[in-house]
């Protein structure tokens, strides 16, 4: 059943976000062009700049918005009456949301690569056209400068564990909002204020945990020795599984509380 709600989640947030991601297309198009047309200091560049940052502001304010607003209206607002009475149990939608709103944080984040990498290439591009000189682009120079101090293996693992933290921390912060709404929709007269007061104890609990965390480990009022046992390669990846751990326990503890309160607390009055 979470892959049915999956095959219609998805692309509820698709059709909304793709026009704004066209968009971002087309102002990444044009800047690239524009800067490698007119200098930098030219007063040709500022409108392209400005809308590029305007519709790049626009994609990720409407992302976020589509994922709370995806979340808060199929289980609690206008479809919560259709959604409470299928077939499917309150873990499966928590799951549906959380794997939908990772999807597409993470091909908005792929989008903002790729459109600075359109811009780049293209400002380059159109400067060699227009100076009339080739265009050679080597990536030599950055795999030398991470992989110097570090083996080959121990790079790609310290690469891998790094992009895990990221995917994980997503997923913790995406559930923290979604316990926070949860939380929020017992108070139905103020959901708005009761969400925000819900979020932020969530995370004034995170602080507290961390700071315990810290504190039992010995690590507080040691900055210097910190920093250097993290800036080691062995000290990069034990730092990096450290936050993967973390953000999971953190991540199952606001599952946890979206589900009790969907299941025992849901207030659809």
């Amino acid at each position: 059943m979470l892959g049915k709600l999956l095959k219609y989640e998805i692309p509820a947030v698709g059709r909304q976000l793709a026009p704004m991601y066209l968009a971002w297309l087309a102002a990444s198009i044009l800047l690239g062009i524009t800067i490698g047309r007119f200098d930098n200091s030219s007063f040709f560049i500022v409108i392209p700049v400005l809308v590029y940052f305007g519709v790049t502001v626009a994609v990720f304010v409407m992302a976020v918005v589509l994922i709370i607003q995806r979340y808060y209206n199929s289980l609690f607002g206008d479809e919560a009456y259709f959604n409470q009475v299928l077939p499917v149990s309150a873990g499966a939608h928590i799951l549906s949301k959380t794997l939908t709103a990772l999807v597409w944080t993470v091909l908005t984040s792929l989008a903002a690569i790729l459109s600075g990498l359109i811009i780049a290439l293209l400002a380059g591009s159109m400067a060699g056209v227009w100076a009339g000189e080739p265009i050679s682009v080597s990536w030599a120079d950055l795999w030398n400068a991470f992989s110097t101090d570090f083996k080959f293996a121990q790079a790609i693992l310290i690469m891998i564990e790094f992009l895990v933290a990221c995917i994980f921390s997503v997923v913790k912060s995406i559930l923290a909002v979604y316990a926070a709404i949860t939380i929020g929709q017992i108070f139905r007269k103020h959901v708005v204020l009761a969400s925000i007061g819900a979020y932020i104890g969530l995370l004034v609990f995170e602080s507290t945990v961390g700071n315990i965390f810290i504190t039992i480990l010995g690590l507080s009022g040691q900055q210097a020795e910190l920093e250097s046992f993290v800036s080691g390669a062995t000290g990069m990846q034990i730092m990096f599984g450290v936050a993967i751990l973390a953000s999971l326990a953190l991540s199952t503890v606001y599952f946890f509380i979206c589900r009790y309160f969907m299941e025992n607390k849901l207030n659809l009055a």
